[in-house]
């Protein structure tokens, strides 16, 4: 078998190989024996990682990204697994390099977190955002510019959508709103249509929550709010938000409906 070869340049010619045979076998949907290769690839670059870890531990966490991407829509159970792996590799190499890998550890956890609520494992999915939320508020700490602020934002969000399904309104109305004023207090960020589409859904999220507690006022406001950076949104993308922006206008005529009857 492959791994009685000695040279490491070789073993690791052998792993490319073998992990670019897997991505024509997924491509073609030859499922079984794209795990077949990636799986193959994968004992390798752990062979190899055991003796260089700084150059070989980042094609292990990528072969683990390809069998996760090979599983979506098939088998959540297998593609969670390869993401809790995935995301202890990651965590090693940002011990090591955290200027280069701490971006991606959070990213990778964002994505296991995903997954867990899929799979109803809300309680491991909170658990895996506060992991994630706890770097990029480091991050931001010392370099608060545009996407590093968003990212605290959203992952707020996030923690806050698992808090709203577990009936903990308060947790979720701290956390919404904390992620509001982030987006608030960088007026870059919140004029740029990169992340209006993030704040609108806080804002409908957040309004969700006041209106069941009868604080239709403040539900209302940001309903509101909500309803013009929609229309801002369709005017530069009619295909994309005009959906969106109808959903939301029978939200509002709920909550008014509601408000009008207590």
């Amino acid at each position: 078998m492959y791994y009685k070869i000695k040279h490491t340049t070789y073993l690791s010619d052998i792993a490319k190989t073998l992990h670019r045979l897997g991505l024509l076998q997924r491509e073609t949907k030859r499922y079984t024996e794209a795990k077949v290769s990636y799986d193959e690839a994968l004992g390798i670059y752990r062979q190899l990682a055991e003796t260089n870890p700084d150059e070989y531990l980042p094609q292990v966490a990528n072969t683990f990204c390809s069998l996760r991407y090979m599983h979506i829509d098939r088998d959540k159970e297998t593609e969670t697994s390869y993401a809790e792996a995935e995301r202890g590799v990651y965590r090693r190499l940002a011990k090591t390099n955290p200027d280069k890998y701490l971006s991606d550890l959070t990213w990778r956890l964002r994505v296991l977190a995903a997954l867990q609520e899929e799979m109803d494992r809300n309680a491991k999915a909170e658990t895996t955002l506060t992991e994630a939320l706890e770097i990029h508020r480091k991050i931001a700490e010392t370099n608060p510019d545009i996407s590093n602020l968003s990212n605290v934002a959203i992952t707020l969000a996030n923690m806050a959508n698992l808090q709203a399904k577990a009936n903990r309104h308060e947790e979720a109305e701290a956390n919404y709103s904390e992620a509001l004023k982030i987006a608030r207090n960088d007026p870059d960020a919140y004029v740029s249509n990169k992340y209006l589409n993030d704040v609108v859904k806080i804002l409908g999220n957040l309004a969700t929550l006041q209106c069941a507690a009868n604080r239709h006022a403040e539900a209302e406001a940001n309903y509101t709010e909500s309803l013009e950076i929609y229309r801002e949104l369709v005017k530069a993308n009619p295909d994309r938000y005009l959906s969106s922006m109808v959903l939301a206008l029978n939200d509002f005529a709920a909550l008014r409906h509601a408000a009008s009857r207590s």
